[in-house]
């Protein structure tokens, strides 16, 4: 038996790319790298699930009485016939144990799969009560932000997740945290659609890959879900993704913040490359230290083993304090708080050195229709002995030449001098002499 089936090209070119970022893989189950379709009528649905989470999409389809029929087949094949085709359509022939696709001219032969992909039972997915809607931009921009501060320790799998958290009437919290780092979107909702969820842990991979897939930013996605089941649903226009949430209680995040931050500075044009200069010249026992002088911003470090020093100079923002004592954190944590800044203002809120500091973009409100969000960083300082803060002498006059440099982010590098060089100068000196 043969049956044909002809698709809108682009739609369904559209449905199996992003269906191939939640396939599962193939060494786990023999079908997992597969996608269903499931056609009738004039629609088709896409799905496939890499057991965290599961993908289904409608399509439209050229005819509208195609009979009820689905199939499976390998996502990275399918996809491969599909990619960059000026075609409208395509057709499907479907035969017992292969599916043959025509593109024009092209015809490309694959195996159907009847070891169907283990997705979820819809009664266990569906009829989810509990919801509320961001734009695509706001969801995008708030995951990419906060990921990488997500736990990749499997040991302690609550802190692999993100928390989706309502914290007052109207407000939600995305937090992730892999307890050195920790990262906060506080999302306000419209006065007139009201919150009710209970706190939510979602695998960060699965929601990752959801903001991956969002191509209208300005529209709505509604995230629903039941609390008589442990699942989650993104949904956007004809797309559903489901995804597992993880077991377990998320730690308080909230008891660390500080509820007053007395003490805040602005730093103008800091940014990714600046600490990425600045790790060159020091290791995460060392550190990068804040200090003001003149009215600037000064971070320097330190590296020991090839004794070699750096400072850099950044012009304070006029709306904040002029003054901190020395303050100091961890270069790869801060390198990657700063390259989620989305601004050139930086500004960082503190107590003292041995306090949480908050980190976040000056402009951090963002407004898009009804959705207003903040994004903040949070890192605890890195202990600064006097040891440590000696090996500072010599860059003195490096500090004072900068009093007078009118280029606010200039680089200073100090070769410290060695004990085997010092020693050497004595001794040309004593045979000088």
């Amino acid at each position: 038996m043969k049956d044909s089936i002809l698709f809108y090209l682009g739609a369904l070119e559209g449905a199996i790319s992003r269906a191939a970022v939640f396939a599962g893989s193939d060494k786990i189950l023999s079908n997992l790298g597969d996608v269903l379709i499931s056609v009738e009528k004039n629609k088709a649905f896409i799905s496939t699930t890499n057991l965290n989470a599961v993908f289904t999409e409608q399509i439209m389809m050229p005819e509208t009485d195609n009979k009820k029929v689905q199939f499976q087949v390998p996502v990275k094949s399918l996809l491969a016939a599909l990619l960059k085709r000026d075609q409208e359509t395509v057709s499907i022939s479907l035969q017992e144990e292969m599916i043959t696709l025509s593109v024009g001219s092209n015809i490309y032969n694959m195996p159907r799969s009847h070891d169907i992909i283990p997705l979820v039972e819809s009664s266990n997915i569906n009829n989810f009560t509990e919801y509320f809607e961001v734009s695509g931009e706001a969801l995008k921009n708030i995951v990419d932000s906060i990921a990488y501060a997500a736990s990749k320790d499997e040991l302690r799998p609550v802190m692999n997740g993100i928390l989706i958290s309502p914290s007052f009437l109207n407000s939600i919290n995305f937090v992730a945290t892999d307890a050195h780092v920790l990262a906060v979107a506080s999302l306000d909702m419209p006065k007139e659609r009201s919150v009710n969820m209970k706190d939510s842990i979602v695998p960060t991979k699965e929601i990752v890959d959801v903001v991956k897939i969002i191509e209208h930013k300005e529209r709505p996605i509604k995230i629903s879900k039941n609390d008589t089941n442990n699942w989650i649903c993104f949904s956007m226009e004809l797309i559903d993704v489901y995804i597992r949430l993880i077991d377990g209680n998320y730690p308080n995040y909230e008891a660390i913040i500080p509820s007053i931050f007395d003490k805040s500075i602005g730093i103008i044009g800091i940014d990714k490359d600046s600490i990425k200069r600045m790790s060159v010249f020091s290791d995460d026992t060392n550190g990068v230290t804040f200090f003001t002088k003149n009215g600037k911003l000064n971070l320097r470090t330190y590296y020991p083993e090839n004794n070699m020093m750096a400072l850099e100079s950044f012009i304070l923002d006029e709306d904040f304090g002029k003054e901190i004592e020395p303050i100091k954190f961890s270069v790869a944590y801060l390198k990657n708080i700063i390259d989620k800044l989305s601004s050139t203002i930086m500004v960082m809120d503190f107590i003292s050195p041995a306090k949480l500091s908050a980190f976040y973009s000056k402009q951090d409100k963002k407004e898009k229709k009804d959705y207003h969000y903040s994004i903040k960083h949070f890192l605890m300082p890195m202990m600064i002995s006097d040891s440590q803060e000696s090996n500072f002498d010599d860059v003195v006059s490096v500090e004072t030449k900068l009093e007078d440099n009118k280029i606010s982010n200039e680089m200073k590098v100090v070769k410290k001098p060695s004990k085997a060089s010092s020693r050497k100068k004595k001794s040309d000196s004593h045979d000088d002499q």
